[in-house]
């Protein structure tokens, strides 16, 4: 699985997807600090990597235009400091579902959003579009 890390998060989470296995990149890393999020979508998409924000109501919008997609994370909005600890939940989350499915994990994404909810930070997920 290829992951792209949004702008308002921590670029730090990098590392994690990195300790998973999984290749990961953020807009920081390739120099695309205020690209619009359109611009962004189709580099995202192009490149095949599930994309990791917390600027949901945007991307929501974007990836239901499309029929086909690597997908999309959602994290709820954290201090940096907490969203590494939450990108873990989710990266475990994914992979035990996957693995359920008798998926690869980038496979079990496609079209699939994962998020985690604001009040209780308990993993979901759903098919988008």
């Amino acid at each position: 699985m290829k992951l792209w890390i949004d702008e308002d998060l921590t670029p730090r989470l990098v590392d994690p997807a990195h300790a998973h296995g999984y290749e990961a990149t953020s807009n920081r890393d390739r120099r695309l600090l205020g690209a619009t999020d359109a611009a962004l979508y189709e580099i995202v998409v192009d490149g095949d990597y599930v994309f990791v924000t917390n600027n949901e109501q945007d991307f929501r919008r974007l990836y239901r235009t499309h029929d086909l997609h690597p997908g999309l994370i959602v994290l709820a909005e954290r201090i940096r400091v907490e969203q590494v600890a939450m990108f873990e939940r989710v990266l475990d989350y994914i992979e035990q579902h996957a693995a359920r499915a008798g998926e690869a994990p980038g496979s079990w994404m496609v079209n699939r959003v994962v998020e985690v909810d604001e009040a209780t930070e308990v993993c979901s997920d759903h098919p988008l579009p």
